[in-house]
């Protein structure tokens, strides 16, 4: 028969392999290594310049920003929710993550070039696998991203595992007069993978609204996105 202290030391460890394999901790997917020429380039892509950002606004009325129900950080700076106003005219990249959370705010940035630096600061850099699907890699996903398309985590809903992409949300059903284009309210991420992507665009450009591992939005109307979706990634 195991012994008491054992039988704390086995469980003690399966916990920090599971923590291993999943992430459990400060960061949201972390990789330190230094990727290769395609992981790079992956990376870059997904992290591309708003230099042409002048093209994105040329229609900013639809940058029209609501103000959020917590206050928002903006370049390490904590700003009253509705300092989100002084950004209308223009896209812009959130990101909801344990941090934020456990702060009671919400992570706001002026491209994906200031997100990629904030998230190197932070050794939480999504990982360099994300072309293939996990089903390609015999890794069974337990907790795929799950979209919604009413608030709450209700209504219809459509299933991502982590390694997945939908370059445009008009190929995808949802039901036999709609399809997912514009639909999405609320988002549960993965428990896998590092970060699921909102694009407003087709072809994961626009806006953006970044998830971490294990994060909900169960209102995505409170951050301005609500019915915005048209392309999604799911990262590892």
């Amino acid at each position: 028969m195991m012994s008491s202290n054992g039988k704390k030391q086995g469980i003690a460890f399966i916990f920090a392999a599971v923590a291993t394999l999943v992430g459990c901790g400060g960061t949201e997917g972390v990789d330190t290594t230094t990727p290769s020429a395609d992981e790079a380039a992956y990376l870059d892509e997904l992290f591309p310049s708003w230099s042409d950002v002048g093209s994105m606004v040329a229609d900013s009325s639809k940058y029209q920003y609501r103000e959020p129900p917590v206050p928002i950080m903006v370049d390490g700076q904590l700003r009253p929710a509705a300092s989100i106003k002084e950004f209308n005219g223009r896209p812009l990249v959130f990101l909801a993550n344990a941090e934020s959370t456990e702060g009671g705010f919400l992570f706001v940035f002026k491209n994906p070039e200031e997100l990629r630096r904030h998230l190197q600061e932070r050794g939480a850099m999504p990982r360099a696998q994300g072309a293939s699907d996990v089903s390609a890699l015999g890794v069974n996903d337990p907790s795929p991203s799950a979209f919604y398309t009413n608030s709450g985590l209700q209504g219809s809903v459509m299933h991502l595992s982590v390694g997945s992409s939908i370059y445009n949300l008009t190929d995808r059903p949802l039901d036999v007069f709609w399809t997912w284009n514009d639909k999405i309210s609320s988002v549960q991420a993965t428990g896998l993978g590092s970060y699921t992507i909102l694009y407003e665009h087709s072809g994961y450009t626009g806006a953006q609204f970044w998830v971490a591992r294990g994060a909900s939005i169960f209102n995505l109307d409170w951050h301005s996105f609500n019915d915005r979706t048209s392309s999604i990634r799911v990262v590892w």
